[in-house]
């Protein structure tokens, strides 16, 4: 995970230092009609690059990454699992990693050490997502949950979530070979 935000922030210092160069030679021509058109096209596509960097960091932020997570979980990866997604796990999660201090509400030293952790199992759960909504079978839907249920346990040491808080990631947290369908 660190050497994805070094590469990203590697590659937004190259693009500013791009922009500033590619700025600095459209002030060397005296009317705006002499710049040539490559130019002005390179400024435009850097621009964009350097939006595009900048949203990706923030996305990659530990916060945000726990947002998404707790999201992903409580919503497309519930439904799949149980038949509906769980709204009330979701106001009441999102609202404790709203809450500030985090530090007081949150384990913030184990969230910017499960970043990494955190964003693979976001993308892993994403892609069996996919492929249940293509074509179910109950390899999938193990690996879904075996997955999901990793998540879960990793949600509740992060949100320091007591024993009854958030009763469906609890559940979820305690499959560990046995299906969330067969059970009452």
């Amino acid at each position: 995970m660190n050497n994805t935000v070094q590469s990203l922030h590697r590659q937004l210092v190259e693009a500013e230092e791009n922009l500033q160069l590619v700025q600095e030679r459209k002030s060397e021509y005296v009317s705006p009609v002499d710049i040539p058109l490559q130019l002005i096209k390179d400024e435009r596509r850097l621009e964009r690059r350097i939006r595009y960097l900048k949203r990706r960091l923030n996305d990659l932020r530990p916060i945000n990454v726990l947002r998404d997570s707790t999201k992903l979980i409580v919503g497309p990866v519930a439904q799949m699992l149980t038949g509906e997604q769980w709204k009330e796990a979701r106001g009441f999660l999102l609202t404790r990693a709203s809450k500030l201090p985090r530090s007081n509400y949150l384990d913030t030293g184990l969230m910017n050490e499960a970043v990494g952790e955190l964003v693979r199992l976001n993308d892993d759960l994403r892609i069996l997502l996919s492929a249940c909504r293509i074509e179910l079978n109950p390899g999938q839907l193990e690996a879904l949950e075996h997955c999901a249920g990793r998540l879960a346990r990793c949600l509740i040491r992060i949100y320091r979530l007591e024993a009854g808080d958030a009763p469906e990631l609890e559940l979820l947290a305690a499959t560990e070979g046995s299906s969330l369908r067969n059970r009452p």
